[in-house]
């Protein structure tokens, strides 16, 4: 039987797969997500529900044109954390120099993917053994991005015939998205923040590089997030390697 810890890790792993490009065998992934939320969080089971159907009933080539408009096309939907987090700042760059150098010491391999993918986070926490690591990078970076995602995607469905999605397509992904934020919230014991929160959080939370921008020293004070370890040499060309 199923513990509740693996229990949450398997749904962050299944959710990863959910939101990384659309390959066979989705329907069956979303599936087993919905199975082990149904007792959990039945709200997050049920978007989970809408989410299949459209999966079963959607020819591969469109549900990819749809993942593509969702998450390519739209800002709104950018699936880059920190992002959503910094903007395309320094302060970004940190924050993925921070997750990749967290990879490679646990032995995690992203590719040619840029770290603060969701997909890719997700996917990291789900093996990741430092408990204290993933409550805060959940409470303090996944839960305020997804929270301002939601809010976004409900205010501008609109801009779906702007991409040519049809409306029930535009909200497709955001089932997903909102299902994630109930399980997170449900899992971590935290509430959602506001939309529009998240910019306000300070991963790697060093107040330091935010409050004064490049350094090439080790950022070492100020830092809220003591998982999210802040001796990390932040040079220009540390940060540029990682957008490479």
């Amino acid at each position: 039987m199923m513990t509740v810890e693996i229990a949450e890790r398997r749904i962050l792993g299944l959710f990863a797969d959910i939101l990384d490009y659309p390959k066979p065998g989705l329907d069956a992934v979303v599936r087993e997500s919905e199975s082990l939320l149904s007792s959990r969080s039945p709200e997050a089971a049920a978007l989970l529900n809408g989410f299949g159907a459209i999966v079963s009933e959607t020819p591969p080539e469109n549900l990819e044109e749809v993942y593509t408009g969702t998450f390519d096309l739209n800002a709104t939907c950018y699936p880059y954390v920190g992002f959503h987090l910094f903007g395309e700042s320094y302060k970004r760059s940190v924050f993925m120099l921070e997750l990749k150098q967290r990879y490679r010491a646990d032995g995690f391999g992203i590719g040619a993917e840029l770290p603060d993918h969701m997909s890719m986070l997700l996917r990291y926490l789900s093996i990741c053994d430092d408990e204290e690591a993933v409550r805060d990078i959940i409470q303090e970076a996944l839960l305020p991005v997804l929270s301002t995602m939601v809010g976004k995607c409900e205010e501008e469905e609109d801009a779906a015939e702007k991409h040519r999605l049809q409306g029930a397509d535009r909200k497709a992904y955001g089932r997903v998205l909102a299902a994630l934020r109930l399980a997170l919230s449900l899992d971590y014991d935290c509430v959602p923040s506001p939309a529009g929160a998240a910019e306000h959080i300070p991963l790697p939370a060093c107040g330091a590089l935010i409050n004064q921008g490049s350094t090439a020293s080790p950022i070492s004070q100020g830092c809220t997030s003591p998982s999210l370890h802040c001796g990390v040499w932040a040079g220009a060309n540390d940060s540029a390697s990682v957008c490479k």
